[in-house]
């Protein structure tokens, strides 16, 4: 049998090491860097009161915003659908700072002070003006829709609302804008939606009816600057299954 010898600056450490009774010192882990922030959110909680009510003008009333849009140097925009405010935030460990305001950040969602919940953008960011703007088009017309006369008699002409804004199946409109924030019709308490042809847009109420869109015509008020009322039945839409 044959023993390898240890070398002796090896052996020497080993035998400092026992006589003294202190153990190597431990090597202490680094640490770990937070999972980094998503750059776009959009409004889930809106979102979800816009697939039940049909309503831009519910989904977004008393919201702390529509859209949160994040700068890796601390500046941030706060968007309604329509407009941008600046805003400031930074990170404090499990929550965001938004000018000054204390956003929990869990389970890849942020929740907003008053408990709104915000999830990040992703994929539909690729909307070409805006990202809650394009699923907001896709919670209020999903799918294929059949046009109804005024009556809600089917005319079998079928029309397909893509999330970008653009518009299938109908000859004379091209793209439609969903109203948000009030920026088609300011004086109206209802909603309403833009169609373009490529000249001057039509803008219509709009409101749900047992599962049916109803576009009305504007009618104008009594007075100069009284609000805008809606007019005769435009068109019906019918969801197609």
């Amino acid at each position: 049998m044959s023993f390898r010898l240890l070398s002796l600056p090896f052996a020497s450490m080993l035998l400092l090491t026992a006589c003294s009774g202190v153990a190597p010192a431990q090597v202490e882990p680094a640490p770990v860097a937070p999972p980094p922030v998503a750059s776009r959110w959009i409004n889930q909680s809106a979102l979800d009161t816009l697939r039940q009510t049909g309503s831009p003008r519910q989904a977004l009333a008393s919201q702390p915003a529509a859209e949160l849009l994040l700068q890796p140097d601390g500046r941030a925009e706060r968007g309604d659908g329509e407009r941008w405010t600046p805003v400031r935030w930074q990170r404090d460990g499990e929550r965001l700072l938004i000018d000054q305001q204390a956003w929990p950040l869990a389970g890849g969602q942020l929740m907003s002070p008053g408990g709104a919940r915000f999830v990040p953008a992703g994929d539909v960011a690729a909307g070409t003006d805006g990202a809650f703007r394009a699923a907001a088009n896709a919670a209020m017309f999903p799918g294929r829709w059949e046009v109804l006369t005024a009556r809600g008699r089917g005319t079998g002409q079928i029309v397909t609302f893509h999330p970008d804004g653009s518009l299938q199946g109908t000859n004379k409109f091209r793209h439609y804008r969903l109203c948000l924030a009030g920026d088609c019709l300011a004086q109206t308490r209802g909603d309403s939606l833009r169609l373009d042809d490529g000249g001057t847009p039509t803008t219509l109420l709009l409101s749900r009816d047992r599962g049916q869109y109803v576009f009305r015509q504007v009618r104008a008020g009594a007075s100069a600057g009284a609000l805008l009322l809606p007019g005769v039945v435009y068109m019906r839409l019918r969801a197609v299954h």
